[in-house]
C-alpha cells in the first residue's frame, strides 16, 4: 500500500477494493505480518549476518543481548503462531490467515490462497510445539528433563520460510484486489539494531582509547561513564 497514506486511509482503501470484512481482516493481517517481520529482521541483524557482529555484542553486553535474541525469537514464534491460529478457539475468534479463503470462494485466488495456507500450517508445526511447551506453557516433563521429548532444533531459515510464505499469502490477495504487493521486511536501517551496531562498536574503541590514557576504576559508580 502506498507508504503516504494513513493506517486509516489504507484501512478505507482495502475495504473499498475488498468488501468490509475481508478489507478490515487483511489490513489487520498486513499489520500483524509486519511487526512480525520486522521484529525477526532486528533478530537477523544482530545475531544472524557475521561471527564480527556477535563477538561486538560478546565485548559489549553478552547477557543483555542473550536476553534480548531469546526475547526476539519467542515472540517471533508467537507471531507464527497468532498469524496461523485457527479461526475459533475456546469460544474466541482469532486474527489469522486461515479466515481469508472462505472470504475469496469464487475468485481466481481462492485456490492458491487455500493451498499456501495449508503449507504455511505444516511449516508452523515447530511454532506451536514451542509455544505450548516453553514459551506460552512450561511442560513439567521438559523441565524437569524427565521422560520428555526434545523440542524440535529451530533454525534461520525456518522462520525465513514461514514468514516468506505468509508475505506470499497475503501478496496474492493484495496483487488480486489491489493490483499491488507488499514488501514486509522493509525498515530503515538508520533505527534499527544495524544502527546499534555502529554505536557500540565505536563505543568500544572510544572506551579503548580511554582506557589506553587513563584508569580510572570507580567510573562504574555513576549512571554512565563521562565522555
Amino acid at each position: 500500500m502506498n507508504k503516504s497514506l494513513s493506517p486509516d486511509e489504507v484501512r478505507s482503501a482495502n475495504i473499498a477494493s475488498m468488501g468490509p470484512e475481508l478489507g478490515e481482516l487483511y489490513t489487520a493481517l498486513t499489520t500483524e505480518l509486519t511487526l512480525t517481520c520486522w521484529r525477526w529482521q532486528q533478530s537477523r541483524d544482530l545475531f544472524g549476518r557475521s561471527e564480527q557482529r556477535i563477538e561486538l555484542l560478546n565485548a559489549s553486553a553478552p547477557f543483555f543481548f542473550g536476553v534480548v535474541g531469546d526475547l526476539l525469537f519467542r515472540e517471533t514464534v508467537l507471531g507464527v503462531t497468532r498469524l496461523t491460529a485457527p479461526p475459533q478457539t475456546f469460544g474466541h475468534a482469532n486474527l489469522t490467515v486461515k479466515r481469508i479463503p472462505p472470504l475469496i470462494v469464487g475468485s481466481a485466488v481462492h485456490q492458491k490462497v487455500q493451498q499456501l495456507c495449508a503449507s504455511v500450517d505444516v511449516k508452523a508445526a515447530f511454532a506451536r510445539e514451542w509455544r505450548n511447551k516453553l514459551i506460552a506453557h512450561h511442560d513439567l516433563d521438559l523441565a524437569l528433563n524427565r521422560r520428555a521429548v526434545a523440542l524440535p532444533a529451530v533454525t534461520r531459515e525456518q522462520i525465513d520460510d514461514v514468514l516468506s510464505d505468509l508475505a506470499s499469502l497475503l501478496n496474492l490477495v493484495d496483487e488480486h484486489f489491489n493490483n499491488q504487493t507488499t514488501f514486509y521486511e522493509w525498515i530503515e536501517r538508520g533505527e534499527g539494531a544495524a544502527a546499534l551496531l555502529y554505536v557500540l562498536r565505536d563505543g568500544i574503541r572510544l572506551d579503548q582509547k580511554r582506557s589506553e590514557i587513563e584508569y580510572d576504576p570507580t567510573w562504574w559508580h555513576a549512571d554512565l561513564p563521562p565522555l
